[in-house]
């Protein structure tokens, strides 16, 4: 995937389509929202449900790989996470 490099000055936006958002409760938001939220210059991480989507807002240019590699790796025993860059 090619790297997408942004403005370090400006909050910065993507969004990752995420499969695997199954449960209907706070824990797959959580999940995802924590393993976003340790990346370094994370300011906001949303998960839309209803659109299987996680919206990132950062300060930086952060390789799309990293948010992914997050996603992904907030599966669990019960829930797997995978995760495509859309805008």
């Amino acid at each position: 995937m090619p790297a997408v490099f942004k403005n370090t000055n400006a909050i910065n936006t993507d969004k990752f389509k995420v499969y695997g958002l199954v449960c209907g409760d706070t824990f797959c938001i959580n999940s995802i929202q924590n393993a976003l939220y340790k990346i370094k210059g994370v300011t906001s991480a949303k998960i839309d449900m209803n659109n299987q989507e996680a919206i990132v807002k950062f300060h930086g240019n952060i390789p799309l790989e990293t948010f992914i590699k997050a996603i992904d790796g907030a599966s669990n025993a019960m829930f797997h996470y995978t995760a495509h860059y859309i805008k």
